[in-house]
Parts: structure tokens; sequence; C-alpha cells
């Protein structure tokens, strides 16, 4: 009982770390877009597709947390 206790805080913990890395990146796009936006690079930049979380395209089995919103069937 005491290792699956543990194991379940662990989850909790790298669950909140990726939720404050996520927020991390959010504010830092935010930044990046405020401070460059009227650059060209960054406007051919801003017109790409963006990536998706797997978690958000659905729940298929993955090694990776990441994948192409193109093409959410690839298996990484």
């Amino acid at each position: 009982a005491d290792f699956i206790e543990l194991k379940n805080i662990l989850d909790r913990q790298i669950r909140d770390a990726v939720y404050k890395l996520e927020r991390l990146g959010d504010e830092i796009k935010q930044r990046f877009k405020r401070d460059y936006r009227y650059k060209r690079w960054f406007q051919d930049w801003d017109a790409m597709t963006e990536s998706t979380s797997v978690t958000k395209v659905g729940d298929k089995d993955s090694s990776s947390l990441w994948c192409d919103s193109e093409d959410s069937d690839a298996k990484l």
C-alpha cells in the first residue's frame, strides 16, 4: 500500500510540473509575440501549424506527450 501511495504522489507532482511548464511556455510565447510580431521571420513562424498535446487529440497510447496536429495518428 505504501508503494502505491508514493506512486500517486509522484504522478500528481509530475502532472503539476507539466501544468507549470505549459503556463510558463504560454507566457514566454505571448512575450515573444509581443516583442517580435513585426519581424518578417516571426510572421513566417507564426503562420506555421502548431503542434498539439496528445490529450487534446485523443486518448492514443504514445511514447511522446506531443504530436503534430496535422498527423495525429503517427506514432513517434
